[in-house]
């Protein structure tokens, strides 16, 4: 929990316990620096669309966490001025692949799907190789009834019998 209120100095109408800095910086300058920073992060993608505009009404984000892919946040935005270009910034909880394709007038952005952690990978090592270990063993007590139709890599069984 925030324990401390800190705002530069005029601008909260709060009491406060400190004084913020008030940095001097364009706003053109703030969004550079901002597209580096995300252009460095690993887990980021940026789709933008020039000379297009996005209705105030559909600007939003969608937290997409609760599903298992590795998306875990969609936004949509008119980009900052000249307010020709609309991005769509997507979050990713683990780095992926992306690839986008266009058909036609269909754009499609697909993320591959992230890989099981190393101990859930092997733990499903483990378990699959029970399970056989497992149903062979149970069923190698029991006679085979259709040994006549058991043949080895010619198709000939032991009596000579070939279908």
């Amino acid at each position: 929990p925030n324990d401390f209120l800190v705002c530069p100095t005029d601008r909260c109408t709060a009491a406060t316990d400190r004084a913020a800095p008030v940095l001097d910086v364009a706003p053109l300058e703030q969004l550079r620096l901002w597209e580096e920073v995300v252009a460095m992060s690993e887990r980021t993608r940026i789709l933008e669309f020039k000379n297009a505009t996005i209705e105030p009404s559909i600007e939003r984000s969608l937290d997409t966490s609760e599903f298992t892919g590795a998306v875990k946040l969609i936004s949509s935005f008119q980009a900052p001025p000249p307010g020709d270009r609309v991005r769509v910034v997507v979050t990713l909880g683990t780095e992926v692949d992306d690839e986008v394709n266009v058909k036609g007038d269909t754009l499609t952005w697909s993320f591959a799907r992230p890989a099981p952690p190393v101990l859930v990978g092997a733990l499903l090592v483990v378990a699959m190789t029970g399970g056989y270990q497992l149903a062979d063993r149970l069923l190698a007590k029991r006679p085979a009834r259709h040994a006549q139709s058991c043949g080895g890599p010619t198709g000939t069984s032991r009596e000579g019998w070939r279908p």
